[in-house]
C-alpha cells in the first residue's frame, strides 16, 4: 500500500491520528532477495507484529494505539490480537477473510459462476479444470485469481482506477518509493504468495473456530464488490464474534482494496471508530 500513501490516505487521518504505514517482512521496503521461507513463518511476522507496536506505544508515550489491516494484513492483525490484545484500543480489520480456505472457495465458485454467465467458454473450462479446486495450490489459486477483475470481483471497483495506480508508481510519482524499490514491491508480493500465503492456507486460518470472544472492540470494512475475501463470509464472522464493542461497515462502490476506491469513506469511519472507542 505504501507506494499510494499520497493517493488514498487523506489528510483527515493525519489530522487525528499519529499514522504508521509498515511494509512487512517480504513486503515493500522490508523485501530482501536473501529472505529464506523460514524468515516468513506467520509467528514470525506477529512477533514483529507486537514488536513494532510496543515500540510505538514507548516512542509516543502511549497507553494503547489503534490497529488496522487489510487482506492479508488483516488476518496478521487478528493473529497479533489473538496472541497480546494489550497493545490495541480496537482493531479494525478491512477485507477480512475470516476463513482462509472457505473464502477461497467462495471465490472460485463466484468466477466460475460469471464466466459461465457471460459465456466465457476458454475461461469456464480454465477455471473448471481446477475441480476439484484446492486453496492450498498456489496454482489454483493464481488460475483463479487471475479473473477476479474481469467480472469487477477483485482489486479495483472503480474503472480505470488500476491503470492510474500504476501509472503513478511506475513514473515514479511516488515520494515514498525509489523505481528499485517498486520492483522490489512487485518482487516481495510474489515471494509473499509463494511462502506466507501457503503457509496461511495449510494452517487453515479460521477465525469462526480459533476466535470466536475478543477482549477488545472489532470493526470491519468490506468492499460490497470484493469477491477475493467475500463480504458476506466476514459479515456472518461479525456476527458470531463476541466483542465489547464491534461495527460492520459496507463499502458499497469498492472492491478488494477498498481504501483505493473510497478513500474519504475510509478515513471517515477511521476517525468515527477511533472517537467512540475513546469516549466509553
Amino acid at each position: 500500500m505504501t507506494p499510494w500513501l499520497e493517493l488514498y490516505q487523506r489528510p483527515a487521518l493525519e489530522e487525528n491520528f499519529v499514522v504508521v504505514n509498515w511494509d512487512q517482512r517480504g513486503a515493500g521496503k522490508s523485501y530482501s532477495a536473501d529472505l529464506t521461507a523460514e524468515d516468513m513463518r506467520v509467528e514470525n511476522l506477529v512477533s514483529d507484529t507486537l514488536e513494532l507496536s510496543d515500540l510505538l506505544l514507548k516512542r509516543f508515550g502511549q497507553d494503547k494505539i489503534f490497529l488496522t489491516g487489510h487482506s492479508w494484513g488483516s488476518a496478521l492483525g487478528f493473529l497479533a490480537v489473538m496472541e497480546n490484545p494489550e497493545p490495541y484500543y480496537a482493531y479494525i480489520a478491512s477485507a477480512e477473510a475470516a476463513h482462509w480456505n472457505k473464502r477461497q472457495r467462495m471465490s472460485y465458485e463466484w468466477v466460475l459462476k460469471q464466466a459461465k454467465n457471460a459465456g466465457d467458454s476458454e475461461i469456464v473450462a480454465v477455471l473448471a479444470g481446477l475441480e476439484p479446486f484446492d486453496p492450498t495450490n498456489v496454482e489454483h489459486l493464481a488460475a483463479k485469481d487471475q479473473y477476479l477483475d474481469r467480472y469487477r470481483g477483485g482489486d479495483y471497483y472503480t474503472e480505470g482506477l488500476w491503470d492510474e495506480y500504476l501509472a503513478y508508481a511506475l513514473s515514479g510519482q511516488s515520494p515514498a518509493y525509489t523505481a528499485t524499490e517498486i520492483e522490489n514491491y512487485v518482487a516481495g508480493l510474489e515471494f509473499s504468495r509463494q511462502t506466507l500465503g501457503l503457509e496461511i492456507a495449510r494452517a487453515d486460518y479460521n477465525l469462526f473456530r480459533d476466535f470466536p470472544k475478543s477482549s477488545i472492540p472489532i470493526h470491519f470494512f468490506a468492499g460490497r464488490h470484493d469477491k477475493s475475501t467475500p463480504g458476506e463470509l466476514a459479515e456472518a464472522y461479525y456476527v458470531y464474534l463476541e466483542a465489547p464493542a464491534k461495527s460492520f461497515s459496507w463499502f458499497e462502490n469498492s472492491g478488494h482494496t477498498l481504501m483505493f476506491d473510497e478513500p474519504d469513506k475510509w478515513a471517515e469511519e477511521l476517525i468515527r471508530i477511533a472517537k467512540e472507542t475513546l469516549k466509553q
